[in-house]
């Protein structure tokens, strides 16, 4: 089972966790292209070697459909994460309940390709649920997926016009994310300028400050997040111009003087 004689190739799942660990060092560096293709590789030897449904599969699947959700290829993205979502719901939820923390990350993930496709309610049902996954799993309230999901939820609050619930949400996490972003700006600067969480919360923040009247403010923030987006994204994805747009509806609201 551990050897393709057609390919004279080893299936070994340790070698599906070198070519999954080396689609994520491709995902970092932006070749995405690449990327999809380790992913797709450690599927086949994985598949191969273990069997097609196994949860390390819906690891690999979860890694594409991320990939194609930032190039807002969201179909095919929802695709893949349906597949995966499949498998971790089958296999990683026992009789009580309790799940995994890869499930969480899949439910997050399917709560922006929604947000994108402008479903906020789903978005927000996504996102509780990734939440209450991650509260329960996460080996720390730190934990920056639970930041994530706090700062989605945050935005989909606003986006709805429950602004207080935004602001309470966005409390929840501005001392960790202070604490965080302190820590990765202090040993690695490079790294703090092209880190979307980063960007997420500069987002969020500014459209709270639009909505309270800082537009100036709301101004020099969706400029620092569209920074981070510009660098890390490309000039010509469509999460750069989600930035682009609400900076223009923010100039555009009555009381805006520059």
């Amino acid at each position: 089972a551990y050897y393709n004689e057609d390919t004279g190739c080893a299936n070994h799942p340790a070698l599906g966790n070198c070519l999954h660990v080396l689609a994520k060092v491709h995902f970092h560096l932006d070749r995405w292209t690449d990327a999809v293709k380790s992913y797709k590789d450690a599927q086949e030897i994985f598949a191969a070697g273990l069997r097609a449904n196994h949860p390390v599969n819906a690891m690999c699947l979860w890694g594409i459909a991320d990939i194609y959700r930032l190039q807002g290829q969201i179909p095919v993205a929802e695709k893949f994460l349906g597949d995966a979502m499949a498998i971790q719901q089958t296999y990683l939820t026992n009789s009580s309940g309790r799940t995994h923390i890869h499930l969480g990350q899949s439910n997050q993930t399917l709560a922006l390709c929604m947000l994108y496709t402008g479903k906020i309610k789903r978005a927000l049902l996504f996102s509780e649920d990734a939440l209450n996954i991650r509260l329960r799993t996460a080996p720390t309230m730190h934990h920056m997926d639970i930041i994530r999901s706090k700062l989605v939820i945050a935005d989909l609050h606003r986006q709805m016009g429950s602004i207080e619930k935004a602001k309470d949400t966005l409390k929840e996490c501005t001392r960790s994310m202070t604490n965080i972003l302190c820590i990765v700006n202090r040993y690695d600067q490079e790294a703090f300028s092209k880190c979307l969480l980063v960007a997420e919360y500069l987002a969020c923040l500014a459209g709270l400050c639009s909505t309270y009247g800082f537009f100036l403010h709301a101004k020099t923030l969706y400029s620092r997040a569209y920074a981070i987006r510009y660098r890390t994204l490309g000039p010509n994805n469509t999460y750069c111009a989600q930035i682009l747009l609400d900076a223009a509806n923010n100039i555009r609201l009555p009381g805006y003087f520059l």
